[in-house]
């Protein structure tokens, strides 16, 4: 699976990355691209997946925690959508 691509299933959207890199550690945030969190809006996606396959970790938002507590920023090149990791429910896998 490649990293940092996110695809949308009807109950969720799903991101497999590489944690390291993905989370901002300074503020211990994750973010995604802005129309990420509009189409998970438009049809009601109800959680976030986000797979790092390397630690064998997934984290599990509830979408609705991402947008109550996320904001849009720019950091780098693009603006996007960051929000806290304080709220992801985390689990190993084998």
């Amino acid at each position: 699976m490649s990293i940092n691509v996110g695809h949308f299933h009807r109950e969720d959207y799903t991101k497999f990355v590489n944690f390291s890199k993905a989370v901002l550690w300074m503020t211990k945030e994750l973010s995604v691209q802005t129309h990420v969190i509009t189409k998970i809006k438009n049809n009601r996606i109800p959680v976030m997946i986000f797979v790092d396959q390397r630690k064998k970790e997934i984290w599990t938002f509830k979408s609705e925690d991402v947008i109550k507590f996320g904001r849009e920023k720019a950091v780098g090149q693009e603006t996007q959508w960051y929000f806290p990791i304080k709220f992801a429910e985390v689990k190993k896998y084998e």
